[in-house]
């Protein structure tokens, strides 16, 4: 089993009580505030006549960041600048001689260039970047402190005590808040946390070609965060239908295609490397409330790694050390989610620059990656984004980045407290997000009375957890499920279809056999028809006929894995 597979965490019980305490009563330190590197002033200019052209496109080396102004190489009043690049891109080509030959060493010395979340809230509030896109931080402090040596902002001298390999990347569009990628990094985070962020690890100069192997730095790490943000145009005024809501996100597609992550071309590439290599993906979608009233710049980025920084994804304010992180609201983002696992499209994904798009296309072909198969897989992750979500259960997440801390404190109250309603929601993001050594974790303190309860549906919305294992064609956890006792014949989704319609929908032969082993049937099918819809019609035959064509075509089991069609994309 690979190390992303599951939580690498040891069993939750070896967690001590001491350990628990620990993590629970962590004090701020009395650290100094960390030496940031200086940042000259180079103010953004608009104007083309006035202009100075102090930075050029990466992509587009001949074109001004700021008036976009191409500028023509060969005219006598550009000649010098471009003699100046052209040394630069030597120079910085020279560096990289050493490691750009070998992906894989060039990779993971990318790969170290993670950042604290303790010094990345601190950054944060020094520089004030709380309402600032991402674009703007690159432009108006990364451009500027790395002008002098273009170097990599984490390769700065005052950088060295808070770099360090990363174990969460995070996936985020430069067109959205800086806050709300920072704010979703730190849930649950212990303070020894490094996370990578691009904007630090790769050099923002061109000639940085060789630092854009991603792939080779996500396949190090533990998790993925994707970072989507709520956009004010996005956030409906009043209650909407779901139709309603369709229409609203098609009106504003184009803004979509430039602000929601999971429709940027570089984040479609990121996440596609994560899921090639197995490497959870977790979904951020919302907005941070932005600095709290009262919050310093003052506080230490350094100190012990004494348990989580921060609390739940709502609730009140929480501090890490002497810097308050901002409430993330990540319910009111759920609707967008859920437009955007039926309808993201990849290949009218947005991008900034052709030759980027380009590139990446043809890498696609090269590695023989049909482009519908990544889509299904990123409309899938969404699916178990949305369902993990609703359970509003980050200690899960955190598990999953390698710091079980957070979830061992949660197992030990609801141990103590009989607390069944902390063990559903954690066993849903679990099995929402695939998580087999979780799921067999937090089974462990379902009783028979749980299971009694679950099964005939007195708790509501409990009752998903096979569904959910079904429905994202999670097999190895379903018969964790069932095996434990949890009835197979539930019901979810819009039209409260049954989990073995949904197996038959996936034509995932080793689930439809799982479920009908331990108690689901065509004939309890039969009973439960009138009322409800199915995503078969009338004249296709009962589930079992279709069931039967399907087996006789040799079709059955090419599927699964969600509730959608690669082709269709719907759910």
């Amino acid at each position: 089993m690979s190390k992303s597979s599951s939580c690498p965490s040891t069993s939750w019980c070896c967690y001590t009580r001491r350990n628990t305490a620990t993590a629970r009563n962590h004090h701020p330190t009395t650290d100094p505030p960390p030496p940031f590197p200086p940042v000259p002033d180079v103010p953004i200019v608009l104007d083309p006549t006035s202009c100075s052209h102090p930075f050029l496109r990466v992509s587009q080396p001949t074109q001004c960041v700021d008036c976009k102004t191409i500028l023509d190489p060969l005219s006598a009043q550009h000649t010098h600048r471009f003699d100046i690049e052209k040394q630069w891109l030597h120079q910085i080509q020279t560096e990289e001689e050493r490691t750009a030959q070998d992906v894989e060493r060039h990779g993971a010395m990318v790969h170290r260039c993670g950042v604290s979340v303790k010094w990345l809230l601190a950054f944060t509030h020094k520089h004030d970047l709380w309402e600032w896109p991402t674009w703007k931080v690159n432009r108006l402090i990364i451009k500027p402190a790395t002008m002098a040596t273009r170097c990599r902002y984490a390769h700065l001298p005052e950088m060295k005590p808070f770099v360090g390999p990363a174990t969460v990347f995070l996936s985020h569009c430069w067109g959205a808040p800086f806050k709300d990628v920072v704010t979703a990094s730190m849930a649950n985070a212990r303070n020894d946390r490094f996370v990578w962020l691009d904007i630090f690890a790769v050099r923002q100069w061109t000639g940085r070609d060789a630092d854009l192997c991603f792939e080779h730095v996500i396949k190090r790490c533990q998790a993925m965060i994707v970072s989507i943000s709520l956009h004010q145009e996005l956030r409906p005024e009043k209650p909407m239908t779901p139709w309603e809501l369709h229409a609203l996100y098609q009106e504003k597609i184009e803004l979509i295609r430039r602000k929601v992550s999971v429709w940027r071309l570089w984040c479609i590439v990121e996440m596609a490397a994560a899921l090639a290599h197995q490497i959870p993906l977790i979904v951020w979608s919302g907005t941070a409330t932005g600095p709290a009233t009262g919050s310093t710049a003052t506080g230490p980025a350094t100190g012990p790694a004494t348990g989580p920084a921060t609390g739940p994804a709502t609730g009140t304010v929480c501090r890490q050390n002497d810097h308050q992180v901002p409430n993330y609201d990540r319910l009111e983002g759920m609707q967008l989610v859920g437009w955007l696992l039926r309808n993201v499209d990849i290949r009218t994904a947005g991008c900034s620059s052709e030759i980027d798009r380009d590139f990446h296309f043809n890498l696609m072909a090269q590695k023989h990656q049909d482009i519908y198969d990544v889509n299904y897989q990123i409309c899938k992750a969404l699916v178990a984004a949305h369902e993990a979500t609703a359970a509003e259960c980050t200690e899960v997440e955190a598990a999953m980045c390698g710091e079980p801390e957070a979830l061992h404190m949660l197992m030990d109250t609801t141990y103590k407290s009989f607390d069944n309603a902390s063990i559903v929601n954690a066993l849903r993001a679990a099995v929402a997000y695939g998580q087999s050594t979780l799921v067999s974790n937090l089974l462990d303190l379902v009783t028979v009375d749980h299971v009694e309860r679950w099964s005939c549906g007195t708790e509501g919305h409990y009752r998903r957890l096979v569904w959910t294992a079904v429905q994202l064609d999670h097999v190895g956890i379903c018969r964790q499920l069932l095996v434990k006792g949890l009835s197979a014949h539930q019901f979810g989704g819009d039209n409260a279809e049954t989990t073995l319609s949904v197996a038959v929908m996936n034509e995932s032969v080793e689930m439809v056999v799982l479920l009908l082993e331990h108690g689901a049937s065509f004939e309890s099918e039969l009973g439960v028809e009138l009322g409800m819809t199915h995503w078969y019609d009338e004249e296709d035959g009962t589930l079992e006929e279709i069931w039967e064509r399907l087996l006789r075509r040799g079709t059955a089991g090419e599927g699964g894995g969600g509730t959608c069609t690669k082709e269709t994309k719907e759910y």
